[in-house]
């Protein structure tokens, strides 16, 4: 079983979901992660092309027992 996975976060710590959008990451559940650091890259880039504001970075996080990532959620204030 994979040990990490690579996940997008943006300036504020929200992640990239599954469903094209970002979460505060309390539902990691939600959260898209990506087993190649080059697959994340490429959305990255993609998401940079769509909005010029944007300050993501990829972080390689561990997973849980279950296969979930483990995340530190965005700050409260952020949303």
């Amino acid at each position: 079983m994979e040990q990490a996975v690579y996940v997008i976060r943006n300036q504020q710590g929200h992640y990239w979901s599954k469903g094209k959008e970002w979460v505060d990451g309390r539902d990691a559940r939600q959260v898209a992660r990506y087993r190649h650091h080059d697959e994340a890259v490429n959305t990255l880039v993609e998401l940079s092309a769509k909005n010029v504001d944007l300050r993501g970075r990829i972080e390689d996080v561990p997973l849980s027992e279950r296969g979930e990532p483990i995340l530190e959620p965005a700050p409260a204030s952020a949303a």
